[in-house]
Parts: structure tokens; C-alpha cells; sequence
């Protein structure tokens, strides 16, 4: 992908993120909350996939997760189910993907905060 397709999926994650914030304000149910985060979340993936070193996405994705979770305790919740599914993992299954693999440890490191 072109780096202008990670500007735009970053662009893009970030209009996602804001509309979720201002409908939690607003009082909107649950599911609605949700879906924005959801598609802020696949916008900044996508982000990721063009540019693999996009600070920002990854930033937006940590932004995301904490919406998500609420509280840096319900963040560290979730990784620490990250790392349970990580260790679960049989990496010498071949029909495990790299991709599957790589996208569970971003998860992480972003959840942790740490590479």
C-alpha cells in the first residue's frame, strides 16, 4: 500500500474514534459506542498494514483499547487475556499465520504499553 493509504485509514480511525467518544457523551447505547470503536480499530489495522511503523496508529489502536476497557485496570485485564491466548498459542501448528500471530502480539504491546 501507498503511505497515503495510511494517512487515510489513520484520518479515518480518528473521525471513528471521535464520533464514539462524542456518542458516550451523548448517552448512546452500548452497541452504537461499540461499532464506532470497532471501525476505528479496523481503520487504524488497515493503518498498520500500509505502514507498519506508523507511531499514530499504533497510538490510536492504545486510545481505542482504553475506550474500550474504561480503566488502565480493565486495559490490563485485557492483556493479560492477550497473554494467556499468546501462551495457549501452538506456533508449530502450520495452519497457525504469521499474520494471526503477529496481529495478537501487537494487541498485547499495545494493551502492556510495552514492546
Amino acid at each position: 500500500m501507498h503511505p497515503a493509504d495510511a494517512r487515510l485509514h489513520l484520518a479515518l480511525g480518528d473521525v471513528f474514534l471521535r464520533m464514539g467518544r462524542q456518542e458516550q457523551r451523548r448517552g448512546a447505547d452500548g452497541t452504537t459506542i461499540t461499532n464506532f470503536y470497532l471501525d476505528a480499530e479496523r481503520q487504524y489495522d488497515a493503518a498498520l498494514a500500509a505502514d507498519p511503523q506508523s507511531k499514530d496508529a499504533v497510538y490510536g489502536k492504545a486510545r481505542v483499547n482504553y475506550e474500550v476497557s474504561g480503566t488502565v485496570a480493565g486495559a490490563k485485564r485485557k492483556a493479560a487475556a492477550l497473554v494467556s491466548r499468546c501462551l495457549a498459542m501452538d506456533v508449530s501448528n502450520p495452519s497457525m499465520s504469521m499474520e494471526s500471530f503477529s496481529s495478537l502480539i501487537t494487541s498485547l504491546t499495545i494493551s502492556t504499553g510495552k514492546p
